[in-house]
């Protein structure tokens, strides 16, 4: 869990310190889901890295500031195969994992009941869809409606 929660807080970091295009804060790049019921937005900044030739994606929302980095919310998708435009799920062997950081001291992390459907994907944008069920051990949270869309 403490590996975890320090490559989250380093990704954050690094993502929330790099300086965008102008293009890159376009309206349309997003990374929002209702938790709980609650909408909530992490469009401070939100960026996709691609690892492994691109058998492994990264995608990072910060609903913070660059003082303030929390709340975050981190989708990885991981893959024997390049990522494609397909769903993938939650399982025993990572997939698909989820970190929900309310704060540096909070982290709600996905379980088995968490699926990412990727609708499209290019060599500089992602877009897709979440939902499922995230743990920090004892409380568990939905996540419905949620939507990405982010530049590599």
């Amino acid at each position: 869990m403490f590996k975890k929660l320090l490559i989250l807080s380093l990704t954050v970091i690094a993502l929330a310190s790099c300086k965008k295009d102008k293009d890159d804060t376009s309206s349309t790049v997003h990374l929002s889901a209702k938790i709980d019921g609650v909408s909530t937005n992490f469009n401070t900044t939100v960026s996709a890295v691609k690892y492994d030739n691109g058998n492994n994606i990264t995608i990072i929302g910060v609903g913070g500031s660059a003082s303030q980095l929390y709340p975050a919310f981190v989708i990885d998708i991981t893959s024997d195969q390049p990522i494609t435009a397909k769903t993938y799920s939650a399982s025993p062997n990572y997939d698909v994992d989820i970190q929900y950081a309310i704060s540096s001291s909070e982290l709600f992390e996905s379980d088995n009941d968490f699926t990412v459907n990727v609708t499209s994907i290019s060599a500089t944008e992602i877009k897709g869809t979440f939902s499922g069920k995230i743990t920090d051990g004892s409380a568990v949270k939905n996540i419905t409606e949620g939507s990405f869309y982010a530049k590599f």
